[in-house]
């Protein structure tokens, strides 16, 4: 869509391409187009030699950079998982985060299990539908908290277990159960 004399602004070069590659080829195509780039980070007039290789310069130290970023971060994510120490602030299913900055980790959720387990017995053993499951949840965690019971879809606060969260946390406690079920037997068959 861009044609001669058009220009694109970037508040920053390293936010505007993937990588150095990403920043020559673009460069190219809008140069034989006639297309004017600018950027608010630095100064360089890209019609010149000195402007290009500074610009080129930019773009390979911000590929390195973000090179070098995406390392630290999967190391210390590796090392964070070989501790058993949570990542961000999500726990998986069946455990919780508890602890602040250098002692969180994870520990055995057993609320959240009892909702699934009701979840599973809900379904199986009364063929109810997802949305009338996550009815029932809401209804019983409304009258615990003391509460009026949350709307099924958007509204704020939103519920926990809806329908589409209902039907996920149906499958994350069979899987949890079977694989309780397999540690149990493989312990059996080496004790």
């Amino acid at each position: 869509m861009l044609r001669k004399n058009d220009h694109v602004i970037f508040a920053k070069l390293d936010r505007g391409f993937r990588d150095a590659e990403d920043f020559l080829s673009t460069r190219r195509l809008w140069d034989q187009l006639g297309v004017i780039i600018h950027f608010l980070d630095f100064k360089a007039d890209l019609a010149t030699a000195h402007g290009r290789f500074v610009a080129t310069l930019i773009a390979g130290v911000a590929e390195w950079e973000s090179a070098v970023t995406s390392e630290r971060c999967r190391e210390v994510a590796q090392r964070l998982k070989e501790e058993g120490r949570p990542r961000g602030n999500k726990a998986p299913y069946g455990k919780k985060i508890v602890g602040h900055k250098k002692t969180r980790r994870f520990v055995d959720d057993p609320e959240q299990r009892r909702v699934g387990q009701q979840i599973i017995r809900l379904r199986d053993q009364f063929r109810l539908s997802w949305e009338t499951i996550s009815d029932h949840i809401e209804e019983a965690l409304a009258s615990y908290e003391n509460r009026k019971p949350r709307p099924k879809w958007g509204g704020h606060p939103k519920r926990v277990y809806n329908p589409r969260q209902v039907h996920r946390v149906y499958h994350l406690e069979r899987k949890f159960q079977r694989d309780e079920r397999q540690r149990a037997e493989e312990a059996d068959g080496h004790g």
